[in-house]
């Protein structure tokens, strides 16, 4: 519950990549009206929706597969795309996992009266996962990068590793910032 609280903090410094927390995806799949209704709540708090209209450009969902592995939805409302990034394989996860993108981001369209949204295969370099443990690292990796942007060189230091992604999260949840590091 510490990292979702630090991510929802990302909204209001950086105006990048909103996160969700990581209960949303469950939540939604049990009960979909609670779960948006708490959405248009953050979106409200955060003044990304005003007077019924979405403003909010990208937002990230964490998401559980069922199986204690961890996937990151990368939603685009400007381009009515989405991206899942699989830790394992980033620019290539099971049509499985792209199913759950999609039914979050058909509910979304309905949800806010936006265009259908389609897949979009993720081609840019990311670190990959090469155990079968740290696949939670990786998705606050990827939304950290989202969230803070990809130039920043703290994010490009951290992925040359897994030790120093833990180390860059670390200081991130103690000290809310990643100066100094």
């Amino acid at each position: 519950m510490l990292i979702d609280s630090k991510l929802q903090e990302l909204p209001d410094r950086w105006d990048r990549a909103v996160p969700l927390t990581s209960l949303f995806y469950s939540s939604f799949v049990v009960n979909r009206e609670l779960a948006f209704r708490w959405f248009k709540q953050q979106l409200v708090n955060f003044q990304y929706l005003r007077e019924g209209e979405l403003l909010l450009k990208q937002f990230l969902l964490p998401i559980n597969t069922g199986n204690f592995h961890w996937i990151l939805g990368v939603i685009d409302c400007t381009k009515s795309t989405f991206s899942i990034l699989d830790p394992f394989q980033p620019a290539n996860p099971p049509n499985d996992y792209i199913q759950k993108g999609q039914l979050v981001c058909d509910a979304f369209s309905q949800e806010f009266n936006l265009p259908k949204f389609t897949h979009k295969v993720w081609n840019y370099s990311m670190p990959t996962q090469q155990d079968t443990h740290n696949c939670g690292v990786f998705v606050i990796w990827f939304m950290l990068y989202f969230s803070l942007g990809p130039d920043n060189i703290y994010l490009d230091l951290a992925s040359s590793s897994i030790d120093k992604m833990r180390v860059l999260i670390t200081s991130w949840l103690l000290k809310g910032s990643l100066e100094g590091m």
